[in-house]
């Protein structure tokens, strides 16, 4: 893209907090990791913010995928995290699918349940605080956590 704004005489920088950028004398170029993330240079509150006029995504196949990762979180299943959320959301998933909610306690490789709406509604307020402190345990979900 760099290379496409030179030959096109469109000034650009890679630094979101550059004067010219913030001017609106240079367009921004950057990537997707950079502008969504929960640590990102474009703040996410108010007092924080970077201004981002307009949007251009190029391969934006590859980066819906990208921005899906970014909102999702992911705990290893030796974390506290994960066993403390483990215990607690096993008796829904059994609810949902006994025998796969055993080859997830058995740790089979490839497994997937999804955890059933209604548990998530009834949950939550047991889950959040669980995530939250894996966020200050686990440095990926650090990324992550302040989308969530």
């Amino acid at each position: 893209m760099k290379q496409e704004a030179d030959a096109l005489g469109i000034r650009w920088t890679d630094d979101p907090r550059s004067p010219e950028y913030r001017t609106g004398e240079a367009v921004c170029i950057s990537n997707i990791y950079k502008l969504f993330n929960g640590r990102t240079v474009f703040g996410l509150d108010q007092g924080s913010r970077l201004p981002i006029g307009c949007v251009l995504i190029d391969d934006a196949h590859a980066c819906l995928k990208t921005v899906e990762r970014q909102f999702s979180v992911q705990l290893p299943a030796d974390s506290r995290g994960y066993q403390e959320l483990f215990d607690l959301l096993y008796p829904a998933l059994t609810e949902h699918s006994r025998a796969t909610a055993e080859e997830l306690k058995q740790g089979e490789p490839g497994v997937v349940l999804a955890v059933p709406p209604w548990a998530w509604t009834e949950l939550q307020d047991r889950v959040i605080p669980i995530l939250a402190r894996a966020a200050r345990e686990v440095e990926e979900v650090q990324w992550q956590w302040p989308l969530i």
